[in-house]
């Protein structure tokens, strides 16, 4: 009886969290649930435990710390991801850094910040910049803007850091932003003017026309110009924005919603 009250506990906060629950994947709430179950996860002491042994299948220690973050901010959940930072799995790491906003505790941004530095893993790394753009604080925005400026770190996280910047739409990363559209890299000009273009202050137009005719192309993406045409068109024109982003991703061959 236990057990069962546990379940569908665990139901209840993923729906109100706003997940559906039946679907065809296997990460959806009722699939991880029955999954759960069937592996004698009853309790939340169960999930911690399980979460951090490593002796446990990568699908079962998966599946448990989508459940764990559910339940929101709070202390154990936190300590517990934090955790599987140090796991060998790449994979676990990925999940802890996607999944420690959701259960945020002190000090998650410093915690993020060194899985972005320093974990071997690329994937990982990114998922850190990605869970950073996500926390409403100032010094997540400040640890972001520091590696878009910090001319000595790879690319590709500079690249990700400035993508990060504009999922918080914060004015106080203008000057970077709008610096990093001249960089010498097509990566960091592109994401620099899509988050421009998500921070949405007009006053950066002018900047922007300039790389309108910009003709080298990010992989898997288009071209920094056509990127800034759509960052002017999502200040100005938003309809416009969305129709021709869609062009974009029809070019592109990306299914993008």
């Amino acid at each position: 009886m236990q057990s069962t009250k546990f379940h569908d506990k665990l139901l209840q906060m993923a729906l109100e969290r706003g997940y559906t629950s039946h679907s065809e994947t296997a990460f959806s709430p009722h699939n991880i649930v029955l999954f759960l179950e069937k592996h004698h996860i009853n309790s939340y002491e169960d999930l911690i435990s399980v979460i951090n042994d490593s002796s446990q299948s990568q699908e079962l220690r998966l599946r448990a710390m989508t459940a764990l973050s559910w339940f929101g901010p709070n202390k154990a959940a936190y300590e517990a991801l934090q955790a599987t930072l140090q796991d060998s799995d790449p994979t676990i790491r990925r999940f802890a850094v996607l999944y420690l906003p959701a259960v945020y505790a002190d000090p998650l941004v410093d915690a993020l910040r060194k899985v972005a530095l320093e974990d071997p893993d690329q994937t990982v790394r990114v998922e850190a910049l990605c869970s950073l753009g996500l926390i409403n604080q100032p010094a997540s925005i400040r640890v972001l803007r520091s590696i878009l400026r910090d001319e000595t770190l790879p690319a590709f996280l500079r690249a990700r850091a400035a993508e990060a910047l504009g999922q918080r739409g914060n004015l106080d990363a203008v000057d970077d932003l709008v610096a990093s559209l001249s960089s010498p890299i097509a990566a960091i000009r592109f994401w620099s003017a899509y988050a421009l273009g998500e921070i949405g202050d007009i006053a950066v137009i002018p900047r922007l026309l300039a790389l309108v005719d910009d003709s080298e192309s990010v992989e898997g993406w288009w071209t920094v110009g056509e990127e800034a045409r759509w960052a002017i068109l999502a200040m100005t024109a938003p309809e416009d924005a969305r129709a021709f982003f869609d062009q974009l991703a029809q070019k592109s061959g990306r299914i993008c919603g």
